[in-house]
């Protein structure tokens, strides 16, 4: 594998980056009651180049909070070899704020960055946020 250098790895993100955000900016109004963070890091000043966004609805239910939340990540690969994906994940956590969570499961998926782009991303994330959902315990 041959490593990029930092100026073609910058402006290889930059092109992915700017796709990306066009594809959630289509999607971003149909997200709903939705919270959603920017958790990217654009400037590759950390030795590396990430477009992430964090997707979250939390409940109150009790003293505890249910939180349900997907993230989409793509990291920018180093060397001309590796693929370029992106990474869905999906969680769903019960917790008391300031505790350590009482419940917690996770799921990850990869995805070609293509295919990703080709894909309705409000459906992706609608799909991660319901695959949290359906492992709750049925009493939340």
């Amino acid at each position: 594998m041959s490593e990029r250098t930092h100026q073609e790895i910058g402006t290889a993100f930059a092109k992915a980056a700017s796709q990306l955000d066009q594809h959630l900016e289509r999607a971003r109004s149909r997200l709903g009651d939705l919270i959603i963070e920017d958790r990217s890091s654009r400037s590759g000043r950390d030795s590396y180049f990430l477009w992430s966004f964090h997707f979250e609805r939390r409940n109150a239910h009790g003293a505890e909070l249910v939180a349900v939340a997907a993230d989409v990540s793509y990291f920018e690969p180093w060397a001309t070899q590796e693929s370029c994906e992106v990474e869905t994940q999906w969680t769903a956590e019960i917790f008391q704020t300031g505790q350590v969570s009482r419940f917690k499961r996770e799921g990850t998926r990869k995805i070609p960055i293509g295919d990703f782009l080709r894909d309705d991303l409000a459906a992706i994330v609608q799909k991660l946020i319901h695959e949290a959902e359906h492992v709750l315990p049925c009493n939340t």
